[in-house]
């Protein structure tokens, strides 16, 4: 990673170079810029791919948790040492488990072996589902708010909670028949984080 950084850094110091002798050069130096911008975009679809493989988090925790920020700090560097410019979107999604009344007014996950049927809750209402997807812990928004305050920083972050609207992973069309187990696995699934960089 460290020696493709290297590479795209220098990359794209050539296609500022480049732009300055677009005037005498312009057919020359429009076939080197194409090039190196398509090297750079090929590194930010590499980069997305990567974090968005640690993307997945426990059930109750903060989508958002006191973990993502060194996630966030480590991909916010990467960028800065290619001089990226532009938005790094932050999709948050949950799961919609199967859980049992846990006695004390609360839920908890059920059993792998239990039926489906038998959940005593299954899903999330809409409000709910968004609210759980925007939980963010302190020291994460402190840290998305010092990097949006530096007025040198050219890197947005922007926060999208998508509670359940678009899972990633598809639910069994029917619940006969499904144990809490299988249920949950997918669930497991569609609770994560997914990065998108947007460049300028």
């Amino acid at each position: 990673m460290s020696a493709q950084n290297s590479e795209l850094a220098a990359a794209l110091q050539w296609q500022r170079n480049d732009r300055a002798q677009e005037a005498t050069n312009e057919a020359g130096a429009w076939g080197k810029g194409a090039a190196a911008r398509d090297s750079y975009l090929d590194f930010l679809s590499a980069l997305e791919w990567s974090v968005n493989q640690a993307g997945q988090f426990e059930p109750g925790q903060k989508p958002l948790g006191d973990a993502r920020v060194d996630w966030l700090d480590g991909l916010i560097g990467r960028l800065q040492m290619v001089g990226f410019a532009g938005v790094v979107q932050i999709d948050t999604h949950v799961g919609e488990f199967c859980q049992v009344a846990d006695g004390l007014g609360g839920f908890r996950l059920a059993p792998d072996e239990l039926a489906l049927l038998d959940c005593d809750r299954l899903g999330l209402d809409t409000q709910e589902a968004l609210r759980l997807s925007s939980g963010q812990s302190v020291r994460f928004a402190n840290y998305v708010a010092a990097l949006q305050n530096n007025p040198g920083n050219l890197i947005s972050v922007r926060l999208n909670p998508l509670g359940i609207s678009d899972p990633g992973a598809a639910y069994p069309p029917g619940l006969a028949g499904v144990t809490a187990g299988e249920w949950n696995r997918i669930a497991r699934k569609n609770n994560r984080v997914q990065v998108a960089l947007l460049p300028d």
